[in-house]
């Protein structure tokens, strides 16, 4: 399911660029520079899922024990250091887009100038990724699977995708890039909520 919500919303992604103009900037250009933004955050969410897969065992171990407040210091260890390098790649990605966008070949201005304005508003919202990923992996090891996958496919499949067409249809290519830190935002807003309800329940021992 993670796998085919990836691939719609490349799919929506790419149709909704394309039917978006832009002065001075064509399609293909618009196309490269989103690609290029998707592939840098692809390995930010590559190394989240590696420390996320790393603390199932330890929760889903510890969950079976019953030493709860292992299971709670886990979690937070991962959140902790998944959201140390989203938020790195978060910064590379607002200090350093020329050069980024350099290193993929590109360099005409109008591309440059779009790429640029890229790199800092779509992904302006990865640093919210690491608390994403590991809180739907915590899910998938204590034995919840419908929250594990509302929050895996959350993101790409049922905000991201609609927001695109709805932003871009009201501010066109502007709305494409600001689609992406919005799905972020509320998907992280979602997933806290989603944690923050279940640890009110545990203490109330519900």
């Amino acid at each position: 399911m993670i796998q085919v919500a990836a691939a719609i919303l490349q799919i929506e992604l790419n149709k909704a660029v394309v039917s978006c103009e832009m002065a001075g900037v064509g399609s293909e250009a618009a196309l490269s520079s989103l690609g290029i933004v998707l592939r840098i955050s692809s390995v930010v969410v590559s190394i989240c899922v590696g420390i996320a897969l790393g603390m199932q065992p330890i929760i889903g171990f510890n969950k079976g024990a019953g030493f709860e407040h292992r299971v709670k210091e886990t979690y937070k260890k991962a959140v902790g250091a998944a959201t140390v390098v989203s938020v790195i790649g978060w910064l590379i990605c607002e200090l350093f887009p020329a050069e980024i966008l350099q290193i993929f070949g590109m360099n005409e201005p109008a591309s440059m100038a779009f790429g640029i304005k890229c790199m800092r508003i779509f992904p302006s919202g990865l640093a919210f990724t690491g608390f994403q990923v590991v809180s739907a992996q915590y899910y998938l090891a204590a034995g919840q699977a419908v929250k594990a996958m509302l929050l895996s496919i959350l993101r790409p499949l049922l905000l991201m995708v609609p927001l695109i067409h709805i932003f871009s249809g009201i501010w066109g290519m502007d709305g494409i890039l600001y689609a992406g830190p919005t799905a972020d935002i509320l998907t992280a807003l979602i997933a806290a909520g989603l944690v923050g309800y279940d640890s009110r329940k545990k203490r109330k021992g519900v």
